[in-house]
Formats: C-alpha cells, structure tokens, sequence
C-alpha cells in the first residue's frame, strides 16, 4: 500500500488548530429548522435591479443583525469563565480560500439596506479570493455564518469558531431553507438559542414586511 503525505500548509494549520480549539473547549449543541424564503424570493424577483436572487445569504446576513440586536446573549465572546457581550454586531462570513477557511467580517452599523449588506458581501468574497485581505478584516468578529448552500448538503452541525457564542449553518435550500445553529452550551442556555433561532426563522419568513427589506430599500 503507497501513500502521500502531504504536509499542511501554514493557512490550513491556521484553521485546524482553531476547529481542535472549538472540538475540546466548547461544550457544543446544534439546533435546526427549516424557513420557508417564498417571500423573500418574490421580493427579489419583484425588483428588476436587484441582483441577489442567485443567493439567499445576504438576506440571512441581514435578518441575523437584526437577531442578534433583540437576542444580545448570542453576540459577544465566552472568555473563561466570562461572558463579553458586544454592542457591535460584526458577523463573520466562513468563505473557502483554496486549503484554508477563512472567515472576513462584515459589520454592522445603522440600519444597511438588503442591497448594501449584498455588495459588503461580494466584496469581501472577492477580496479573499484574490488574497486581497488585510488583518483587521479577519478581527473582532461576534458571530459567525458558514453555508453549505451550494452543496447538497442540507443540515449540518458547524464548529463555534472561539470565543465566540454561536454560528448559524446554511444549507441547500430545497424545500425551504435549512438552518443549522451551533452554540456554546457553556456561555447560553439552550432556550436562548432556540429563541434566537426562531427569531430568524420567522424574519426569513416574513421578509416582505421588514421595515428593512422593503422594496425601496433595496437600493
């Protein structure tokens, strides 16, 4: 029997220290549930300009910071025996650079509209993927979204990305969209987390009525 060692490289070490970091450290549960996005998909077909409609992230994005402002226990850091609650809302965005995952951040400031939260998040995308990111892209980070969307992929249960609380999973929208919520048992309760998440499960669900996602704002 052959085999190939292949050494990792210091992005791919990067990462692996980080995941065994949140393996052992993190006293870990995955909720899931599903959103049916009927009518945030009518609200981007409706809208000739709008140029989303390839992906529901940026929608998941959005309906997340508004989450995390009303369910404030999921933003922030465990650190030891400490809870660091942030005011910031700065979500990171898992994307795949070649061995590594990395993970840029978007923040959130006033009240962005759906159209602006989409170009912060092609942009960032674009600048990892052209090795384009500077370190205080990478920082500060209070929650995390990671999708398997363009998978088969449905469910799944993602690794909190310490010190942070929680991570939301995006899967396969098929037959609405699956939502896959990590959290680090020792920092929230899970009638915390099952809150939150049914918090955006039902913003997904009535996008259309957002004061946010109004058609006129999606400029």
């Amino acid at each position: 029997m052959s085999t190939h060692v292949e050494a990792f490289s210091a992005a791919r070490a990067a990462t692996a220290r980080r995941l065994r970091r949140a393996a052992v450290e993190k006293p870990q549960v995955t909720l899931f549930a599903r959103a049916s996005t009927q009518s945030l998909k009518q609200l981007l077909q409706s809208d000739q300009r709008a140029d989303q409609s390839s992906s529901p992230l940026p929608a998941v994005l959005l309906v997340v910071s508004r989450s995390l402002a009303l369910h404030q226990a999921l933003n922030g850091w465990v650190v030891n025996d400490e809870i660091h609650l942030v005011d910031d809302v700065n979500i990171a965005v898992a994307v795949q650079a070649g061995q590594a995952l990395l993970t840029p951040v978007i923040r959130f400031r006033g009240e962005p509209s759906l159209r602006q939260v989409h170009r912060d998040f092609v942009d960032v995308v674009e600048r990892v993927r052209r090795d384009g990111m500077v370190p205080s892209d990478l920082i500060d980070a209070t929650f995390t979204v990671t999708s398997l969307g363009s998978t088969r992929v449905e469910h799944f249960t993602p690794l909190v990305n310490p010190p942070q609380i929680a991570i939301l999973g995006v899967g396969r929208s098929t037959n609405g969209l699956p939502l896959s919520l990590s959290f680090d048992h020792a920092g929230i309760d899970g009638a915390a987390a099952a809150a939150f998440l049914s918090e955006v499960v039902e913003r997904l669900e009535a996008f259309r009525s957002e004061p946010e996602t109004r058609q006129g704002d999606l400029r």
